[in-house]
């Protein structure tokens, strides 16, 4: 669905159609979309004497989740991040252009952060992607490459942890 409303705005009817799933499932992910701020509604259009609502993903996403988000919505929005982030990697691995494999740059990190750095790490990360934001072209033209960028910060538990007793520990 973020992929599809990416390109372009659509309704919860036409994504049931290209997706060929219920109109009801659309209608519930746009809202829990909707909800977690990922999609907006951008337009209205008439249609068969009743009204339909287009929504969109804008190109910066930047999720911010409520402090009292169900559980099951964030997991569901973390599980349908990372499909799309797959469905990307699956794209440029299977499609790869010699010259541009250089270009790459994949790195997963695990930082021990003390509370009071988090929201400079947080905008550590606003920052290059407002950076990313300035070079980036408003569309291709016949030079540009298509890149995608994905950044998450995000707590884990200690025990999923690659060193579940700190830094430093010889276990």
């Amino acid at each position: 669905m973020v992929h599809l409303l990416r390109s372009e705005p659509l309704s919860a009817s036409e994504l049931a159609r290209r997706l060929q799933i219920r109109f009801g499932s659309a209608q519930y992910h746009l809202r829990t979309l909707e909800q977690a701020g990922i999609a907006r509604r951008v337009d209205e259009r008439r249609k068969r004497g009743g009204v339909e609502i287009l929504f969109d993903v804008p190109r910066a996403l930047w999720v911010d989740y409520d402090p009292d988000a169900p559980t099951g919505m964030r997991a569901a929005v973390q599980r349908a991040f990372l499909a799309e982030l797959g469905r990307r990697l699956d794209a440029a691995a299977a499609e790869p252009e010699p010259e541009d494999t250089d270009r790459d740059v994949l790195s997963t990190r695990e930082l021990e952060l003390r509370p009071e750095d988090v929201p400079a790490a947080t905008e550590a990360l606003h920052t290059f992607l407002r950076r990313l934001d300035e070079l980036a072209l408003d569309g291709p033209d016949a030079a540009s490459l298509p890149f995608t960028a994905s950044v998450q910060l995000f707590r884990i538990p200690r025990s999923a942890s690659q060193h579940p007793e700190g830094p430093g520990s010889d276990e």
